[in-house]
């Protein structure tokens, strides 16, 4: 009779953004939000992300479903219109998500 072994390993790959969209959500000629796209599933703990967007004051981090592929990056408003602008975005350091 053959034997089964269980074989478990941990997930090292980091998860890369693979699309990323500006929204103006009060439609005032202002990016107020960046949706993101992950390359897998994310757990929605924040807690220790660190992400840069060039010329932009990150506000917070959301989400509308819990561990999918998606968030939201919520920016501050600029006081000049800029919704022809894609900021660059780096992700500085990440240990929970």
């Amino acid at each position: 009779m053959n034997s089964i072994s269980l074989h478990t390993s941990d997930d090292t790959l980091v998860p890369k953004i693979l699309a990323r969209e500006t929204l103006d959500s009060d439609a005032n000629g202002q990016i107020d939000t960046i949706f993101i796209t992950a390359s897998e599933n994310l757990n929605d703990d924040f807690s220790s992300v660190n992400i840069s967007v060039d010329g932009y004051t990150i506000n917070s981090y959301s989400t509308n479903t819990a561990n999918d592929t998606l968030f939201a990056i919520d920016l501050e408003e600029k006081n000049t219109a800029d919704t022809d602008v894609t900021p660059d975005i780096q992700v500085i350091s990440n240990s929970s998500l």
